[in-house]
Formats: structure tokens, sequence, C-alpha cells
């Protein structure tokens, strides 16, 4: 999954492929990702608006909920700095995996018997 602003992006384009939805978030504690952090803001000046009929009177209430929101370019820009930051956790991780596997490999190698089942382009 990516990160991105809804209004920097298509509708179409905000779907989930895997659950067949048109409209999809996710998110968690705010502790944990930053990205989860825009999320709870996103969505809890959404339900100040819709409790207080409109942005102007939901401003007027709650001016602190407004005053972190950045706006949509500036989203988007915070929504990709944290696609590249979970890319580059995810090679690491997958790296740290690779060197592990290496590691236990050469401490104690192994012959095994393995049977071919095909072969082609695919494999």
């Amino acid at each position: 999954a990516m990160y991105f602003s809804t209004g920097e992006k298509q509708e179409f384009e905000w779907n989930h492929y895997g659950l067949n939805m048109k409209r999809y978030t996710h998110f968690t504690s705010p502790i944990r990702r930053y990205a989860d952090v825009l999320v709870h803001r996103q969505l809890q000046a959404a339900l100040y608006i819709d409790h207080y009929g409109d942005k102007d009177a939901a401003k007027k209430e709650q001016p602190i909920a407004f005053s972190a929101l950045p706006d949509s370019k500036a989203l988007d820009i915070q929504a990709e700095h944290c696609n590249v930051r979970k890319l580059a956790a995810r090679k690491c991780q997958d790296g740290q995996q690779h060197l592990l596997v290496c590691l236990l490999v050469q401490k104690r190698p192994a012959v095994a018997d393995g049977v071919v089942v095909g072969l082609g382009d695919r494999f």
C-alpha cells in the first residue's frame, strides 16, 4: 500500500484492489508511524466538520485540531516521504533476513536431495 493525498490523485486511484473497495484508508495507533498521525488528524478534522456542519464552524470551535493540518500538496509530499521511508525499512529488513540466512548456512552447511518439478520460462 502506498500513502497519498486524495487532493492530489484522481478518484479512480483511491481504490484498494485486493479488497475491491472504492475508498480505503488504514491506520493504527498514532504512536507507531507518522503516517498514522496524519490520518488521525485528517479524520478528526472531518468528524469535526461533520459535527459542526461546515469547515468554518468547525475551525472556530476546534482551532487546535485544524492548526496542524497541512494543505493537500504538503500532505502529498509528506505521504511520499513516508512511502520512501517505508520502502527503505522494508529493504533493510529483507537485507537483514538474507544476512541471517547466509550466516546460518555458513555455520551449518547442509546437503539435501531435491526433485526438479518443472522447467521453462516460469522457472
